[in-house]
């Protein structure tokens, strides 16, 4: 039966018959325990389904071994936590071909911290199913989480092959050779995501801020007013355009973007900021002055703001 948070499962030998039922809402009673910091509860409960199943899920270990942290007693973690790892080694022993105990072990490692060794043991589950497109966009998870954006980049290669043309990979690719200085990769990938999927705003706005940082301005240009058009409620894209027309002293369309970009997030201090310095260069000093003030009211003693109001006030 189900047992209420907080409650002690019933004192039952070892060797009378429990259903994994029963055992089931004692082990989610245990985590419920968990979650509200009654440890000693929760040590009980999971003590209790150890003792039932001590082979059924290491698991069981795993947040009996939580439990002893919190309650400080690290020897009686760590011997939780080896005794749920010679639990998944002993599942890969058992069963040398199968991919299903290599990746509980990697969530193992994942919840461990242990980012390596995940990624080592998806490397091993994909030398199994090298087709297993589950297991490489975990591995592509676990490459991001560890920062080796290089080999994360292989795989999603090696996932496109499987997938061809499907646009969060591609969007996903992009990015990381963006990220890796490769950018004819970065357009090449935009470019298929934008021609098969032409309503996706994010790959028109990531398309334009690259070609933004490699002044390429006209197809920034085009790229922020396509997603404008997507997406009118988009204050960053206006945003974004007003400052490449800054950028191009094309102070009036610059006005005109920020405009609608401060009317869509007229707290945004860095929106006020950017269209008080073009109003500034469009000699409409007052109404600088008010976007100053107005960020001054935000931010009191914001370092620009106040030096562009003393600029105009001395005036």
């Amino acid at each position: 039966a189900a047992m209420v948070a907080g409650a002690s499962p019933p004192v039952t030998p070892a060797t009378e018959a429990v259903t994994d039922q029963e055992l089931r809402n004692v082990w989610l009673s245990g985590l419920y325990s968990m979650e509200l910091d009654q440890t000693d509860a929760a040590e009980r409960k999971f003590a209790f389904v150890i003792l039932h199943r001590p082979y059924w899920l290491a698991r069981a270990f795993e947040n009996r071994a939580i439990v002893h942290e919190k309650l400080g007693a690290s020897d009686l973690a760590k011997r939780d936590y080896d005794i749920a790892l010679g639990l998944y080694n002993r599942d890969i022993k058992e069963r040398p071909t199968a991919t299903e105990p290599l990746l509980k072990r990697a969530e193992y490692w994942d919840r461990r911290g242990n980012v390596e060794a995940r990624i080592n043991d998806l490397g091993r589950a994909i030398a199994l199913e090298p087709n297993n497109i589950a297991l490489l966009q975990e591995r592509i998870n676990a490459l991001n989480a560890a920062q080796k954006p290089e080999q994360a980049l292989i795989d999603l290669t090696r996932l496109l092959k499987l997938k061809p043309d499907e646009p969060e990979l591609l969007l996903a690719r992009a990015g990381l050779a963006q990220q890796l200085g490769k950018s004819a990769v970065a357009i090449a990938d935009y470019n298929r995501v934008i021609t098969t999927h032409p309503e996706l705003f994010q790959a028109w706005v990531s398309r334009a801020e690259l070609h933004q940082k490699l002044n390429q301005n006209d197809q920034a240009l085009a790229d922020y007013d396509r997603a404008a058009k997507l997406r009118p409620d988009a204050a960053a894209v206006h945003f974004n355009r007003g400052v490449l027309l800054q950028t191009l002293e094309r102070y009036q369309q610059a006005l005109v973007a920020l405009d609608q970009a401060v009317t869509l997030e007229p707290k945004q201090v860095e929106y006020l900021l950017r269209r008080g310095m073009v109003l500034v260069r469009l000699g409409k000093s007052q109404e600088a002055l008010a976007d100053f003030d107005r960020i001054l009211a935000l931010q009191p003693g914001h370092t620009l703001a106040t030096m562009y109001r003393q600029q105009i006030t001395r005036q």
